[in-house]
């Protein structure tokens, strides 16, 4: 991996806006469960961040976030210098983008709340009249079927008895909450650019601005949603690292400063809607963990995936 960097910096010098290379330092930034972030630190004081796939689906995912990436305004996001599709370094496409040097936050005061609420509302005033579901342009979601659409991985691999009659729960559960709330997603009449995974740990602070990285799922969509992927009213969930519990006055700050930028009408209201929507396929993904433990990379523990799986589960709330 660390050869194939160093070549593509070497061929790409003049988009890293590099004269010449004196040095390259390399190390891993990160990895997740579909990406790896190295960071090359080139003539001791230039710093990128090469985001390379791990599996086939981010990597039909990674050109999108490019181009995303590419659209956005300064300081929202990283900025990025390249992308290479041809797969002559490597069989799969990456590409380069700007270190953050930010720091994710243990606790939300009210000041980060204020920060992040202007660049979600910068974010969000980027504006599709229509909403791409699965490549389809549609007027309206239909939540049952996004629903249905986006858990259709997870409940294939579903297999143990327990979780299968979790399964069934659910969705009996949720039928009469996906006809109620219909008609409340309908009134979005125009959708917004969505960083589509807010957990804790893509949202950094530099300096005094509230940045996002690991922009692989962005796309146009309901801005609730993008609410509903930072926080839960009543929970955290992998204790704070994929989503916080935010307390009513926490909420309160970050809604106010929002809408404040950009006036929503029923804000509040689908945020709840896709609070338990996401709650609900965070419980299919433990449970798709649980049952393939062995065969998948993991972040979690056995006991630790229980634990979870059984919290969520209470926290839904289908009224």
């Amino acid at each position: 991996m660390h050869e194939i960097i160093e070549q593509s910096i070497r061929i790409h010098a003049d988009a890293l806006g590099l004269e010449k290379i004196i040095s390259i330092t390399l190390r891993e930034l990160g990895s997740g469960e579909s990406n790896t972030n190295i960071l090359a630190k080139i003539n001791y004081d230039h710093t990128y961040v090469f985001r390379m796939p791990l599996n086939a689906q981010s990597a039909g995912r990674i050109a999108q976030e490019y181009r995303i990436l590419g659209r956005l305004p300064a300081g929202i996001g990283p900025a990025v210098f390249y992308f290479d599709g041809s797969r002559k370094l490597c069989n799969f496409p990456y590409f380069v983008e700007e270190f953050i040097d930010g720091k994710v936050l243990a606790r939300y005061d009210t000041a980060f709340l204020q920060r992040f609420a202007h660049t979600l509302a910068l974010l969000h005033s980027i504006k599709n009249p229509r909403a791409s579901v699965r490549g389809q342009l549609v007027e309206h979601i239909n939540i049952k079927q996004f629903s249905d659409k986006h858990n259709e991985p997870l409940k294939n691999d579903i297999t143990s008895v327990a979780h299968m009659k979790i399964l069934k729960h659910l969705e009996r559960s949720s039928a009469g909450f996906f006809k109620k709330h219909q008609k409340l997603m309908n009134s979005v009449t125009s959708y917004s650019l969505t960083h589509g995974d807010l957990s804790a740990g893509n949202i950094l602070m530099d300096n005094d601005s509230a940045r996002m990285i690991d922009w692989e799922y962005a796309g146009y969509m309901d801005n609730a949603r993008d609410f509903a992927g930072f926080y839960y009213e009543n929970c955290s969930y992998n204790w704070g690292k994929w989503r916080v519990r935010l307390l009513p006055e926490q909420e309160k700050v970050l809604l106010h400063t929002y809408l404040k930028t950009l006036p929503d009408d029923n804000l509040l209201e689908r945020i709840r809607v896709w609070q338990q929507i996401d709650k609900m396929s965070s419980v299919m993904y433990m449970m798709y963990k649980l049952d393939n433990f062995n065969q998948e990379r993991a972040t979690l523990s056995r006991p630790q995936l229980k634990e979870q799986r059984d919290m969520l589960l209470s926290a839904i709330d289908f009224a």
